[in-house]
């Protein structure tokens, strides 16, 4: 069985970086956090690559995308 592509219908103009951007996602109230690559950034949204598995206890809808190792740049 062949894959098909997948289509990307996200209507906001995406920023590519030339090599991806080691991150780290964290919820808003610090119990859990999931090291990832941005693949591509925008106003409304990023593509990630998450490196484990999400547990459900994970999904919420208010986390933080810290993009520097100081935390410095961050977005919730």
């Amino acid at each position: 069985m062949s894959k098909r592509p997948i289509m990307d219908k996200r209507l906001a103009k995406r920023v590519g970086f030339d090599q991806s951007l080691n991150s780290t996602i964290i919820a808003a109230d610090g119990t859990w956090a999931l090291e990832t690559r941005v693949e591509d950034i925008s106003d409304k949204g990023a593509k990630l690559h998450i490196f484990s598995a999400i547990n459900p206890r994970m999904k919420t809808d208010e986390c933080f995308l810290v993009m520097t190792r100081n935390g410095t740049v961050k977005r919730r």
